[in-house]
């Protein structure tokens, strides 16, 4: 009896490249949501509740991701494997985390 063994799997799962990519999606509804609202803003005010609750999810999801990434044990991990990424990572974070703010506040 010949004994086979399986081929090496070829399929990886990309965790960062998976919720990058939801992100990214979200951050695009809400920018997609922002074109119905009126410029007549004064006077026509229909879909600012809509976009108000969706900024408010995506706002949640990028506040609750940034602290995920820069929690002890991933700050660790990207620091050692990703080491040339790490002032990219801070600095996208602290201009995200500036930004949001600033729309809160609107």
């Amino acid at each position: 009896m010949t004994q086979t063994t399986a081929p090496p799997a070829t399929d990886t799962i990309d965790l960062y490249r998976e919720v990058h990519k939801g992100l990214r999606k979200a951050l695009f509804d809400l920018t997609e949501k922002a074109g119905t609202l009126s410029t007549d803003y004064a006077t026509d005010r229909t879909n600012d509740g809509e976009f108000a609750e969706l900024f408010t999810q995506v706002d949640m999801m990028l506040t609750t991701h940034h602290g995920h990434e820069d929690s002890d044990v991933l700050k660790l991990l990207i620091n050692e494997h990703a080491t040339s990424s790490v002032e990219a990572i801070n600095t996208a974070h602290d201009r995200s985390d500036r930004s949001l703010a600033t729309l809160r506040g609107l």
